[in-house]
């Protein structure tokens, strides 16, 4: 008997690594969650600077 074999235990089955190329839709919206935070970070770091910078010390 291997290592966490049992007779008893389901089958799990697996899943292939790959599945192809993305669509253009899902390329996009795969670049949208991982860019889309860091360029809304960008955006509201330039703001917060901005606003910093025209207040009276």
């Amino acid at each position: 008997m291997t290592a966490g074999a049992c007779d008893n235990e389901p089958v799990i089955p697996v899943m292939p690594e790959h599945m192809g190329r993305l669509h253009p839709y899902e390329q996009l919206i795969v670049l949208v969650l991982a860019f889309g935070p860091l360029l809304l970070l960008a955006v509201t770091i330039r703001i917060a600077r901005k606003r910093a910078d025209h207040e009276p010390d």
